[in-house]
């Protein structure tokens, strides 16, 4: 039984573990959804049928929180896939208001259960900064 550390934002994951004498953060993924740093306009020239030139605003933001959202479901099965498993006993989350949103509609009961959040936007700091973010005592 283990805790885990998401630390996310809308184009970036990192995951670590926890030791449980030292409470040091050890990294166990780095995970980068390329789609989500994208331009908006390379994101609609690569849809089918679309040339990248007449769309307006509105559908640039639509198209860009379409890609964020995809990206939030990645996330979450890597998050349900360990808490269906058994692996984590406390799960934490720091990530943007925005993206924390996202992701909380994801999660699967199990590990929604587990999960204590935070928002702050930490995913691009150091490890010693992540660290800080968290309690004292994990």
């Amino acid at each position: 039984m283990k805790i885990r550390v998401a630390v996310c934002d809308s184009s970036r994951m990192r995951y670590f573990g926890v030791d449980q004498d030292s409470g040091h953060l050890h990294e166990m993924e780095d995970r980068v959804h390329q789609a989500s740093r994208q331009k908006i306009q390379d994101i609609a020239s690569d849809r089918s049928g679309r040339d990248g030139t007449g769309h307006s605003l509105g559908e640039d933001r639509n198209i860009h929180k379409h890609t964020v959202a995809v990206f939030a479901r990645e996330v979450a099965d890597v998050l349900n896939r360990d808490a269906l498993a058994g692996d984590i006993i406390r799960l934490y989350i720091l990530a943007p208001p925005e993206f924390l949103g996202m992701l909380r509609k994801e999660l699967h009961s199990v590990t929604a259960a587990l999960v204590t959040d935070k928002t702050v936007n930490v995913a691009g700091e150091s490890i010693d900064k992540i660290r800080h973010q968290l309690p004292a005592a994990l």
